[in-house]
């Protein structure tokens, strides 16, 4: 240790023990109250008293205010001394590089993992261990109005990293009170507001891996590139978007792919344009009823499918409770298939420990009725880490499977 860091140590020790305010402060206000009184004791009587008086005051209020200086300067001298790299040590970085890492106060990073383990008899590989979900978001502000977002998640399905949310918002209005207190536009690459399993179809609110039967047979987690506006008031909410797709399910487009006319002719499966929205009933807070619409229009313009769907929410303490129904009609011009379904999950969450189920019923125009019940159960083992078990029985028993899952957000 050099002799500066000894005098920096040793004065600090001074400082925690209070010895250095003390000597600072009995230096000069003594000296000068001697020499000072016994020469105005000389000149003045009763006057002297209170000159002397006063300026001792004044005196100390100065030496008060040079030992709060000196041990600002005592503190920026240590700060400075911590910021240089110690001996032996190349990882040391100066004060200013630390600074120049942090994030900016417009922006925010979170995200989420989920690690799964599935067990299924019918399948080749009975049991697999696989990162079933992982999403890293980034949040910045421009201003109190506008806003970007950005969202990378891992897919399952493909094994590769994708932007799954790219926007940039524009809040047009606000209040804090009326019948609308907020209308937000939106651009880019978002989830479509169609009924409401999009607010919970990441891992942190969906409490079960599997997705309702309804949604992964008809829009699944529809993703789109587009624009939105969503206007909110006390008791309604309204979203409309135009964007330029439409995905149906993965069984009726393969059907479709495959299908060919009379004539030869491949059926156009590309969609051009989606037009759709969801309009929200709040009667209090806590419940709200929706009905959502969408039109996927071909490269010809020709209205090739439609998606009407109702839903409700009730929240209320430790219950939540939701369901969603969906019908879902395709016309490729040479035929028009109708599909429906259902769902319906309460949830009960008592400290750190929550259970759920979900019962669904999926209807294909040509084939007989799917089901599936799916039960769960997960424990908080600290906030933002949870362990959950899900059991799923399908009416094709062989699709039988559970899932258990480690999740974290940060």
């Amino acid at each position: 240790m050099t002799a500066k860091r000894r005098l920096i140590s040793r004065k600090l020790r001074e400082l925690q023990r209070g010895e250095f305010e003390m000597k600072s402060r009995a230096k000069h206000p003594f000296r000068f109250y001697r020499y000072t009184g016994i020469l105005l004791g000389l000149c003045m009587a009763v006057g002297s008293v209170a000159v002397v008086a006063e300026e001792h005051n004044q005196q100390k209020s100065e030496t008060d205010s040079v030992d709060q200086m000196s041990v600002v300067a005592l503190d920026d001298t240590l700060a400075m001394a911590e910021a240089l790299p110690r001996s032996g040590s190349p990882s040391a970085v100066p004060a200013e590089t630390e600074n120049s890492n942090r994030l900016p106060s417009n922006m925010s990073i979170s995200g989420f993992l989920d690690i799964a383990g599935s067990y299924q008899k019918s399948a080749a590989d009975r049991s697999n261990l696989f990162l079933h979900e992982a999403e890293l978001d980034v949040v910045a502000a421009q201003s109190d109005r506008v806003s970007v977002a950005l969202s990378a998640s891992y897919n399952t399905a493909d094994e590769n990293v994708s932007v799954c949310l790219a926007t940039l918002g524009l809040q047009a209005y606000r209040a804090s009170h009326g019948i609308v207190t907020d209308a937000t536009l939106t651009a880019g690459l978002f989830n479509p507001r169609f009924g409401i399993d999009y607010q919970c179809n990441a891992s942190p609110t969906r409490k079960l891996a599997i997705a309702p039967l309804v949604v992964q047979l008809t829009h699944q987690s529809w993703e789109d590139i587009g624009a939105e506006i969503e206007i909110t008031g006390p008791h309604a909410n309204l979203a409309a978007f135009a964007v330029n797709g439409f995905e149906p399910s993965e069984e009726v487009m393969q059907d479709v792919i495959n299908l060919v006319t009379g004539l030869g002719d491949t059926v156009d499966v590309t969609p051009a344009n989606a037009f759709g929205g969801r309009l929200g009933i709040v009667p209090f807070e806590g419940l709200e009823f929706g009905g959502s619409l969408a039109a996927g229009f071909n490269q010809s313009d020709e209205n090739e499918m439609l998606m009407y769907g109702a839903d409700f929410r009730l929240t209320r303490s430790i219950f939540d409770l939701r369901g969603e129904y969906i019908l879902h009609s395709i016309n490729r011009t040479i035929r028009q298939q109708d599909n429906h379904g259902f769902y319906i999950q309460p949830t009960v969450i008592v400290g750190r420990v929550y259970g759920t189920f979900r019962y669904d019923s999926f209807l294909a125009e040509g084939h007989p009725e799917a089901t599936q019940l799916s039960v769960g159960a997960g424990y908080a083992i600290t906030p933002g880490v949870e362990v959950r078990v899900e059991s799923m029985f399908a009416s094709e028993h062989a699709d039988n499977q559970t899932v258990l899952q480690l999740f974290t957000t940060f």
